[in-house]
């Protein structure tokens, strides 16, 4: 008679702890893989949405001062100080009769404002004065550190 031998097996062998850790290390690298690939995507969103941001806030701005524009082809050259209306593709300048001044004493009227815009986003506003001679602000719209400092900014609609 043969006596075959019982073993006692209370453990896992080295090859199955090998295989384990392995599937183990190629699961915890793909979600590694994963949530980079989700935090590019994200950032990436968040950019965009500060840009058209910024962009709409560049063209609220332009409409908001161009549907106070008025035609000044009539105002007379000693007014106006020189200064012409022109649409193109770099630049916009144009007046308007939004703006209030306050003349010497405090009082309250209706300003010729001249206003510049470019292509970087810059806008630039000369308010005559009532006794003559401008007022000048310059900034750009595009950049929210400039809206926020400025309190006359125009804002998006």
């Amino acid at each position: 008679m043969l006596k075959t031998r019982k073993t006692d097996r209370r453990g896992f062998s080295m090859i199955e702890v090998l295989v384990a850790s392995t599937i183990l290390t190629v699961i915890v690298m793909m979600l590694g893989m994963l949530f980079q690939s989700t935090g590019l995507a994200w950032r990436t969103g968040v950019q965009r949405a500060d840009t058209f941001m910024q962009v709409r806030g560049f063209f609220g701005a332009i409409q908001r001062d161009l549907s106070a524009a008025i035609d000044a082809r009539d105002l007379p050259p000693a007014l106006t100080g020189g200064r012409s209306q022109q649409f193109s593709s770099s630049t916009l300048k144009f007046f308007t009769l939004s703006g209030k001044g306050f003349d010497d004493s405090g009082n309250p009227y209706r300003a010729l404002t001249y206003i510049t815009y470019d292509t970087g986003g810059n806008r630039t506003e000369d308010k005559l004065k009532a006794g003559g001679g401008w007022d000048t602000v310059k900034y750009n719209v595009m950049t929210s550190a400039d809206r926020q400092l400025n309190p006359n900014r125009p804002t998006a609609p």
